[in-house]
């Protein structure tokens, strides 16, 4: 939990030197949440070789699971990157629209098919 920790301050601290707007960084750090839950998933994961029918599938599907904490830091990556470019705020929010998706998806399950 500590290295989490530790990642996430050297993320604000790379953020911070690129002179970015407080909602981009705001924005940027919200879309990065969801790696404080990656030795979970990859917990998680593990089982996904407890009977597989298919090792290369199960392999594909472990593989795809625990990516998600590289996709969402490519899209911080990219979203600084297009401001960098245009200075637009709106432009730079495009890159995280899929991390926005997921998290409505998630919403949704609690919200409505949790209750």
């Amino acid at each position: 939990m500590a290295f989490v920790v530790l990642c996430a301050v050297l993320v604000y601290k790379w953020l911070q030197s690129k002179q970015l707007p407080i909602l981009l960084i705001v924005t940027n750090l919200l879309g990065l949440l969801p790696i404080f839950f990656a030795p979970l998933v990859f917990f998680g994961s593990i089982f996904i070789f407890d009977n597989p029918g298919n090792y290369a599938l199960a392999l594909l599907l472990f593989l795809a699971v625990n990516s998600y904490s590289v996709v969402l830091i490519f899209m911080m990556v990219l979203s600084t990157k297009v401001y960098l470019k245009t200075h637009s705020q709106i432009k730079a929010m495009i890159p995280l629209i899929p991390a926005l998706i997921v998290y409505g998806f998630i919403l949704y399950f609690f919200v409505v098919i949790g209750t």
